[in-house]
């Protein structure tokens, strides 16, 4: 243990006596066997409080009667769930509180993906590796992943629980499992005196 000189002590405590802590936290869900060419519209989580960002990871459907019959992350010769799929997701929309966070429903492309995860890493100060260059074109359109920046909005909505809602049409031509990841903010505050 550390033993504070009392006098810089108490100036500690009482110019820092609460500490407030961010975090990010994160929801998932799986969804099976969206056909071929079908469409897409489900409500996600319902309640959920300063949503930052959503992820969504296509796999070649568990269902597909062709190759492994399995889950994708079963077959030894695949590098998933490090990686997904190549599968085009067309007509992708994503709304909080009934709101669209994409200006239309997209093509959702190579492009695409970098402005979300710009304008992510610019709020939230989170590094992706795409400026690093870990990222590039023909390692997205190998192994999709669509990600949405959905951080811009009014602090009053932040503070209230709101439903998430994504869209899209599975543009390939197997059936596809999906999983989703909702992130979003948490904090507490932490009483540097007591420890709690």
């Amino acid at each position: 243990q550390i033993q504070m000189n009392p006098q810089k002590a108490l100036a500690y405590v009482e110019e820092n006596r609460n500490k407030k802590v961010v975090y990010r936290t994160i929801l998932t869900n799986q969804y099976n066997a969206i056909g071929a060419t079908n469409n897409f519209n489900q409500l996600i989580n319902s309640g959920v409080v300063h949503p930052t960002a959503i992820l969504v990871c296509p796999f070649i459907s568990s269902t597909e009667q062709t190759g492994f019959k399995d889950y994708q992350w079963k077959s030894p010769f695949d590098s998933c769930p490090a990686t997904t799929a190549p599968i085009s997701l067309t007509n992708f929309q994503v709304s909080v509180g009934g709101v669209n966070q994409l200006q239309s429903t997209l093509m959702y492309n190579y492009e695409h993906f970098i402005e979300q995860v710009s304008l992510s890493e610019q709020l939230t100060a989170a590094d992706f590796g795409i400026t690093c260059g870990l990222f590039n074109q023909a390692w997205w359109e190998t192994f999709r992943f669509y990600y949405v920046n959905i951080e811009r909005s009014a602090l009053t909505d932040k503070l209230n629980p709101r439903n998430i809602n994504i869209s899209f049409q599975n543009n390939s031509l197997v059936a596809t499992d999906i999983l989703v990841f909702i992130f979003y903010s948490d904090e507490l505050v932490i009483d540097v005196d007591q420890g709690w």
